[in-house]
């Protein structure tokens, strides 16, 4: 009886995967896709940014970002260690885009950060240019809405620069170079 229960079962699961796989095909990475190829690789990474706005005091974090590409092109998956300060900064991400809403999107989580952050953006291809934005809550209940911009310089180089708006709609960016 046991050995018939299992059969059947067994029997249950090929069918609803082989209906499933002729129901699904697999997802085939597009050329949107391969803008995300860009990132793969291990950089070196030095960041700097000014918490309190471009007039306040900097900070700097220096890290190793490594990107690796997993669904035959269609997700990037980062993982970040650097120091901020004395203290570890770790990081991990997955990026992709999505064919629905026709928009870049990806995931942040970090070892300063209790929750999730979300991204969604678009490419300019005319300058090179992945664009996402986020909210992120960086004091209890205060959310700052948040540019990320990625301009792809040359082979192996990129330039990001995150802005963030404060409440009442005023954009804080890094001072001028």
């Amino acid at each position: 009886m046991i050995t018939r229960l299992f059969l059947t079962a067994a029997i249950s699961v090929a069918l609803s995967a082989l209906a499933l796989a002729q129901e699904h095909p697999a997802a085939k990475p597009t050329e949107q896709h391969a803008v995300l190829q860009k990132e793969v690789g291990i950089w070196e990474t030095e960041t700097t940014w000014w918490p309190n706005g471009p007039d306040g005091p900097s900070m700097k974090c220096s890290g190793i970002e490594t990107n690796s590409s997993i669904g035959d092109g269609l997700w990037v998956v980062r993982e970040f260690v650097g120091k901020l300060g004395n203290h570890v900064y770790e990081g991990s991400g997955q990026y992709g885009y999505d064919l629905k809403t026709k928009k870049y999107i990806g995931t942040w989580v970090d070892s300063i950060n209790y929750r999730v952050t979300f991204m969604e953006g678009t490419f300019n291809p005319e300058k090179n240019e992945l664009i996402m934005f986020s909210q992120k809550e960086v004091i209890a209940g205060q959310v700052l809405n948040c540019r990320s911009v990625t301009k792809y310089t040359g082979d192996n180089k990129k330039d990001a620069i995150i802005y963030a708006e404060l409440p009442g709609g005023k954009e804080i960016s890094p001072p001028p170079a």
